[in-house]
């Protein structure tokens, strides 16, 4: 229940999704010409501004959406309110759909980003894996890209899959030998 956030002008929609469907908004933040990428820029910048404090978090969804409403374009305007919500000090999440968009669009897309979260899904038989992986971190060099699996729940949010390998055999079979093939990490641990 976010009412309580509301209230105090902690939390806000900036709702762009009414006026396209014909539909008034009831929203303190939105605009009445979802294509007008002026009028997304003018009222999304007063609505940062007047809900600036020292945690404001922007979630912006869904850039794909934009893209396929409002052309390339959008991807210009998104550099900007991300430098916008620096200078706020604010942090801003984009979800972003990776359609099939053209290699250039992609690119454009991830450029702006400190850092770029991958979520991917593979089926296998009847399994769903989620799983994630960082593809961008202006923070760390580049490195082996890891894919990390994980579940949603509720309550809880975001549970990284870690997994627990028991390795057996006989005495002298080769556990620790293949424990040490197999990790570069591993330590033994003996009785």
């Amino acid at each position: 229940d976010i009412t309580r956030f509301e209230r105090k002008g902690l939390f806000a929609f900036f709702d762009c999704y009414s006026a396209l469907l014909g539909l008034k908004s009831k929203e303190k933040f939105f605009v009445r010409d979802t294509t007008n990428l002026r009028q997304i820029d003018e009222k999304l910048t007063k609505a940062m501004e007047a809900m600036q404090d020292d945690n404001l978090f922007v979630v912006f969804d869904s850039l794909s959406s934009l893209i396929d409403l409002c052309g390339n374009k959008a991807v210009n305007y998104l550099a900007d309110w991300l430098k916008k919500a620096k200078k706020l000090n604010a942090s801003f999440v984009v979800l972003f759909t990776e359609w099939p968009y053209d290699k250039d669009t992609l690119a454009s897309v991830r450029k702006p980003f400190d850092c770029v979260v991958d979520l991917k899904a593979i089926e296998r038989k009847i399994i769903l894996r989620n799983y994630f992986s960082v593809s961008k971190a202006n923070w760390i060099k580049e490195g082996k890209r890891h894919e990390i699996p994980f579940k949603i729940v509720s309550p809880g949010g975001v549970h990284v899959y870690i997994p627990k390998i028991l390795v057996t055999g006989p005495f002298n079979a080769g556990k620790s030998s293949f424990i040490h093939s197999a990790s570069v990490k591993a330590v033994s641990v003996d009785r």
